[in-house]
């Protein structure tokens, strides 16, 4: 049995199943939560308890964009000791944006990476062992080369990006080059090419991720319709 830690989580979500899900990823690591549904059972549990961190929504039933209200209000009620994480499906720069000045400490995006939520918690929370057992890998962010292999499979083409099967997961925004006999033969090329994360949805143990290229050289993208063409019939 996973040792309990002394730090309390109070959550707002009107998703039954991401509430039951949340509370048995944070079980799972030790750490005391309750799941709501509605504002008035959240600031109850908010006035009775002195939470560690408190998880909002921002669209809930009773309307959209009401999470920003209750930051608000968690802040009016418990001033600024309360980490407050964001974890949302709304995620455009406006929403993050206005999150953060109205007092979120961190915004989320769904759907949820356990890993990189863990991580944001130890963060905040200062827990040193949450990530211990999680498949993480430190890279060195000083400016040197580095290089690692990861493994693509190609789910879907065109002129403009690749979506791709991968057990790993990259943010958005993540750039880097790829290679292999594939993208030889589509672009007519042996060079690695410069590809950036541009979308990704998470799918039970891998990920599906949205790979933009550089489509401002005539040459690729020719030869990429030409393949399309080509091979119509595979996607």
């Amino acid at each position: 049995m996973k040792k309990a830690i002394n730090k309390y989580i109070i959550t707002i979500d009107d998703d039954d199943d991401f509430n039951s899900y949340l509370k048995l990823l944070l079980n799972k690591v030790g750490i005391r939560s309750s799941v709501t549904k509605s504002p008035e059972k959240f600031l109850k549990k908010l006035k009775e308890n002195n939470p560690d961190l408190c998880l909002i929504d921002l669209n809930l039933d009773i309307a959209s964009g009401a999470g920003f209200q209750l930051i608000q209000a968690i802040r009016k009620i418990k001033g600024n000791d309360i980490t407050i994480f964001v974890l949302s499906r709304r995620s455009t720069s406006e929403d993050i944006e206005k999150a953060f000045k109205l007092g979120a400490n961190d915004f989320i995006s769904k759907p949820l990476d356990d890993a990189i939520f863990l991580s944001k918690i130890e963060k905040f929370l200062d827990l040193r062992e949450l990530t211990k057992t999680l498949p993480l890998y430190s890279i060195d962010e000083k400016d040197s080369p580095c290089e690692f292999s990861l493994y693509f499979n190609l789910l879907e083409l065109t002129e403009y990006k690749l979506k791709v099967k991968s057990l790993n997961f990259l943010d958005i925004g993540q750039v880097f080059y790829i290679t292999g006999p594939i993208l030889n033969e589509i672009y007519g090329t042996s060079k690695p090419l410069l590809f950036s994360v541009t979308h990704y949805e998470k799918h039970n143990d891998h990920f599906h991720l949205d790979l933009s290229y550089d489509n401002s050289s005539p040459e690729l993208r020719f030869a990429c319709r030409k393949w399309l063409l080509e091979n119509s019939t595979i996607f």
